[in-house]
């Protein structure tokens, strides 16, 4: 089944009940390019540039932090430019980032010296496996959420977590987005390649919609 709306963005239905974007109208085609919209400006205007705490703080309230550890390996999928790399580095863990946007990498390298490597999630390719998983505000932007979650279970090491936050389904006018979810729908996709959800909180940052923290 297909949902329209009035734009002409038509919408399809997972079988998880998490909805997904399978044609973008002609209006948010041109505000939002499929390539090259993660560059400085975007940054800027996401605040992320002041390495601002806030993002942290609302991680720590919702789910808590990753443990503590002596020696551990934690990767962030979509990691742009990254408002958590003090916080992993503090708690023991090695940080290696991947992103597409060739500019946040190179601005991760330069100003946290960090193993970050410039690619879509599905062409990372690893040498290792990770204590922890961090993917924040990176499954919505996804063409394909469910392998993303397959590619996330591949990299864990048994045992490992997944630390995960997504809006919810509340905006589907938000031209940059391409999948949305309920908890319910989260919690079954997740399900499905191979997690348990621990905890999960929700908590209203932004006016429009719902923000979804879950550790699993």
């Amino acid at each position: 089944m297909t949902e329209v709306l009035d734009c002409g963005c038509a919408f399809g239905q997972h079988a998880s009940g998490a909805r997904h974007r399978v044609y973008r109208c002609v209006r948010h085609t041109r505000q939002c390019p499929v390539q090259n919209i993660f560059t400085e400006k975007k940054y800027s205007n996401m605040g992320v540039l002041a390495e601002e705490t806030q993002h942290v703080a609302e991680l720590e309230r919702n789910i808590g932090l990753p443990p503590e550890v002596t020696a551990g390996h934690l990767i962030e999928f979509g990691a742009g430019v990254s408002p958590y790399t003090k916080m992993v580095r503090d708690r023991g863990y090695s940080y290696t980032a991947v992103d597409s946007s060739s500019w946040a990498c190179s601005y991760m390298r330069e100003h946290h010296a960090v193993e970050a490597h410039c690619c879509n999630i599905d062409q990372f390719e690893p040498t290792q496996q990770y204590d922890v998983v961090l993917a924040a505000h990176v499954l919505e932007h996804v063409t394909d959420a469910p392998s993303t979650l397959a590619k996330f279970n591949q990299v864990l090491v048994p045992g490992g977590s997944l630390y995960l936050i997504i809006p919810d389904d509340q905006d589907l006018m938000n031209q940059d987005h391409n999948w949305f979810f309920t908890v319910a729908a989260m919690t079954t996709m997740l399900a499905e390649y191979g997690f348990d959800v621990e905890r999960y909180s929700v908590e209203r940052i932004v006016p429009q919609e719902d923000f979804i923290y879950c550790l699993a």
